[in-house]
């Protein structure tokens, strides 16, 4: 147990659970790591979050779930505060960039390897990404002379590139100098060296998930989720448009609609580099609270 009794949470080979993790071997801040495995996630994972969201972490009877609100509550110590450069409009582009662009294009290539998704394009979108990426990076680090956030957000989704190269045997071009100093610079740091995972574990992690290694793999869990997620947002559209000239309509039932509509998409997103049956139990759950929720929403 740490001393200030810091105990993090994660899941194995999870980017978000890495986040946390390197931030706090970085700043030399004693914590105790659970790691969890696939299909052994225990019933207080569900209590503490709807949505099976990890990582958390808890202290004392704090209990902060998810990747950014665990880096929120971890600015309260003075190093990890450092991390943050929020007065710079750079840092700023640079994670809401990373968020909306780089991860779900590397995510789209993991997962959807055995769709028959257009897999070329794919990967010539990254190649383009990846240059964007190149031309960012001021050198040593990300946003100069010290590690921030931005490191590390970039650095987790580096670490599914061997996912990449098993799979379509992807490799970043040796013509993007920049980023491959970057890489070189923060894979030498002990703290991401601690955090990361060999090669071989990951891709035999990957295959042994279910629905993984076959041409034409049953419905997984991370299927089921697109299907939820897509009718939901649909769902959704479809009703917005339809109320547009109703009257009894209030800002309430549309504030709440959208709120909900908002926690489906932040857990499909968190839930993105899982793809195990541990996703299914919790979308279950979250499914049935939803349906809850709109009903009352509809009692006019």
């Amino acid at each position: 147990m740490g001393s200030n009794g810091l105990i993090l949470n994660v899941y194995e080979f999870c980017p978000h659970s890495q986040r946390p993790l390197v931030a706090l071997y970085h700043c030399n801040i004693p914590f105790e790591l659970v790691p969890f495995s696939v299909g052994r996630i225990p019933n207080w994972i569900y209590e503490a979050s709807i949505q099976g969201i990890l990582p958390i972490l808890t202290e004392g009877e704090a209990i902060v779930v998810g990747s950014d609100a665990i880096s929120a509550y971890l600015e309260k110590f003075e190093k990890i505060a450092k991390l943050f450069l929020f007065k710079k409009k750079k840092y700023t582009n640079a994670i809401i960039h990373c968020k909306t662009k780089f991860e779900p294009l590397v995510d789209r290539l993991i997962n959807d390897f055995y769709t028959g998704c257009p897999h070329v394009q794919l990967c010539d979108s990254l190649i383009k990404e990846l240059e964007y990426i190149d031309s960012i990076i001021s050198g040593p680090y990300f946003l100069g002379s010290s590690v921030t956030w931005v490191d590390i957000h970039y650095w987790t989704f580096f670490q599914r590139f061997p996912l990449l190269k098993y799979l379509y045997n992807f490799e970043i071009p040796a013509y993007l100098s920049n980023l491959k100093t970057w890489l070189d610079k923060v894979n030498k740091l002990d703290a991401f060296n601690k955090a990361s995972y060999p090669a071989d574990q990951l891709t035999q992690w990957f295959d042994q998930l279910p629905g993984r290694g076959y041409p034409k793999p049953a419905a997984s869990a991370l299927e089921f989720m697109f299907l939820v997620n897509n009718a939901v947002e649909t769902g959704l559209g479809e009703f917005l448009q339809s109320l547009r000239h109703t009257q009894d309509f209030s800002k309430e039932i549309f504030t709440n609609l959208l709120t909900l509509h908002t926690s489906f998409s932040y857990a499909f997103r968190e839930h993105m580099q899982c793809k195990t049956k541990f996703l299914l139990k919790s979308w279950e759950k979250k499914v049935f609270l939803a349906i809850i929720k709109i009903d009352k929403l509809f009692c006019f």
